[in-house]
């Protein structure tokens, strides 16, 4: 039975690797509905390992993870984005020799009743007015920050009540991060989506948080208000 008054996501004890080599350690985790959750941590830290891990892209080796109260732990990814949690991974997560179009209509795979996908293209029109704009235009084609505004409507197209991203900002140039990183923001407080985001961009990713958790060596050890981390040097002591 779900818990519809509790977290909306939470690792418990969650260790993640590959092959011999555990990456993840014992992380515990929680995602408040409707928060934007933030996680930093230097390169190699098990950030996306930890991403994966919640998602069942990889089968944790110890712990578990809770959607509504229920076990998720390894589901299958494609179960995840039917029960409403979506994953936009590095590099954008788009098909670049299909249109625009054709990306978000195969971002509405998982919707339950057909009738509601005209309503989401709207809205993800209106969100992001270039897609609308080159929708007939091969997505491999767009700028990196256009591929980024695409893997996000494409996750908004079945309207996801959890959005998992890693990096979104991977590869942009400043103007597009704050594009992005503001795109990200009105998302959860428009529709409410909780929003599981890892981040190297600090300075652009801490404003829009709600809360932030620092991984290192695959062990978290902050778990706290943004505000903390401003000053560079009290960051500094957690990488």
């Amino acid at each position: 039975m779900s818990d519809q008054t509790g977290p909306i996501l939470v690792a418990e004890a969650l260790s993640v690797g590959y092959g011999k080599k555990t990456v993840v350690d014992g992380v515990d985790l929680r995602l408040d509905r409707g928060e934007v959750l933030l996680i930093l941590g230097h390169n190699g830290a098990g950030k996306t390992t930890l991403m994966r891990g919640i998602f069942g892209l990889i089968k944790p080796r110890a712990g578990r993870v809770l959607h509504d109260g229920a076990d998720i732990t390894g589901r299958r990814p494609a179960e995840n984005v039917m029960a409403g949690i979506a994953f936009v991974p590095q590099g954008h997560g788009i098909f670049p020799s299909l249109s625009v179009r054709e990306n978000l209509d195969l971002g509405a795979f998982a919707v339950h009743d057909t009738a509601h996908i005209p309503d989401n293209l709207k809205i993800v029109f209106e969100m992001f007015p270039i897609l609308a704009e080159r929708a007939g235009q091969v997505a491999g084609t767009l700028s990196g920050g256009q591929q980024q505004m695409l893997a996000l409507g494409m996750a908004l197209m079945h309207r996801p009540r959890v959005i998992i991203l890693d990096e979104p900002s991977i590869g942009l140039a400043p103007n597009l991060v704050a594009t992005v990183m503001q795109s990200v923001k009105t998302i959860n407080q428009r529709f409410g989506t909780s929003i599981l985001m890892v981040e190297q961009s600090v300075s652009y990713s801490l404003p829009i948080a709600d809360r932030t958790v620092v991984i290192k060596t695959g062990r978290k050890v902050y778990d706290g208000p943004p505000a903390a981390l401003e000053d560079r040097v009290e960051l500094i002591k957690y990488f």
